[in-house]
């Protein structure tokens, strides 16, 4: 069963995995962007967690990371989405969200995320602002 966590908790994990993340990039001369950083810790830590999700009960490591975010990017830009395009995206806080994010700022172009839950008026205007 999916226990929900408190928004002390979830800010406490979304916390960690930024320092861990940004640790990461501090400590790396050839990462120039956030989403590089996947590449590297493929190559470093291949088989290490990058992204744990409890929801889904997801355990993904920066190998599998990197080469879902490649693959996404790729099936982003068969479909159109150049460099500087904007999206909107809706989804709740989950790796699938984080992949798909890498995947965008990959591709060049921004994204704006909010959860799917946020009331119609706000998605409506997100969405025809993106």
């Amino acid at each position: 069963m999916y226990e929900t966590k408190t928004k002390e908790q979830t800010n406490y994990d979304i916390a960690k995995f930024v320092n861990n993340h940004m640790f990461i990039i501090k400590n790396m001369k050839e990462v120039n962007a956030v989403f590089e950083a996947w590449a590297v810790g493929s190559r470093r830590y291949p088989n290490d967690i990058a992204l744990k999700d409890d929801y889904s009960k997801m355990r993904i490591t920066y190998k599998d990371a990197y080469e879902k975010i490649t693959i996404a990017a790729a099936a982003l830009q068969s479909i159109g989405l150049k460099k500087f395009s904007h999206v909107a995206f809706f989804s709740e806080n989950n790796a699938k969200w984080m992949l798909l994010d890498q995947a965008v700022m990959m591709c060049g172009a921004v994204d704006s995320v909010r959860s799917s839950s946020a009331p119609l008026d706000e998605l409506k205007y997100i969405y025809e602002h993106s």
